[in-house]
């Protein structure tokens, strides 16, 4: 008895399917995979975690959080808020989804997805007005920074003039800073061997 061409195009349709999904899957966590993600990664670790050392940035946001200066401590706690709600939304992109959900959003077609549609342009906005608003406050530390044995010699080595607080660039290259060492720690959490179209978003 011959094979009906209905099942016979069911079970096509299911090993295309299946090969789909494998082709799909992450790369295994080889040494490999391993060491390229570090280096990948690791440099925006090592240069933002370089760029808040150079600045004082930890010593910049004490001042600020005790400056009699309200708008620039208000705009610090606003940029910190937008900071953390980035966090948490590319955590639920990276953990809750393919970890806890067990599967992975198609990306490329987000604007097929309702939900990713809102949280594609909630995601750009808060970077966007958090980095600004981080860059703005910045500019308003203007009380000395103390400076480690260590920062003194190799600005000394580099005949760079000291100055109080924060300018326009150093402010700029400080936000970056922290968000370079964000985005790079929130590369290092591995993706799980989910098919990225298992199932949609809606």
């Amino acid at each position: 008895m011959t094979e009906a061409p209905s099942t016979s195009f069911r079970r096509r349709k299911s090993s295309s399917s299946q090969t789909l999904a494998q082709m799909d899957l992450p790369p295994p966590l080889s040494p490999g995979v391993i060491l390229r993600r570090l280096v990948k990664h690791g440099k925006y670790v090592a240069a933002g975690a370089a760029g808040i050392w150079w600045l004082d940035l930890v010593t910049a946001v004490e001042n600020l959080l005790e400056s009699p200066d309200s708008w620039a401590r208000r705009m610090l706690v606003l940029a910190g808020g937008l900071h953390a709600l980035t966090l948490t939304i590319f955590l639920y992109l990276v953990v809750f989804l393919p970890w806890l959900r067990g599967y992975m959003p198609n990306y490329p077609k987000w604007q097929q997805s309702r939900r990713l549609r809102v949280i594609f342009p909630v995601l750009t906005t808060s970077i966007l007005l958090g980095w600004s608003l981080l860059v703005f406050s910045l500019t308003k530390s203007t009380h000395p920074a103390p400076r480690s044995s260590i920062h003194e010699r190799i600005r000394g080595a580099l005949d760079v003039q000291h100055r109080d607080g924060l300018g326009l660039f150093s402010s700029m290259a400080g936000a970056t800073a922290i968000f370079s060492l964000t985005f790079g720690l929130l590369g290092f959490i591995p993706s799980p061997r989910v098919p990225v179209r298992v199932r949609k978003v809606k």
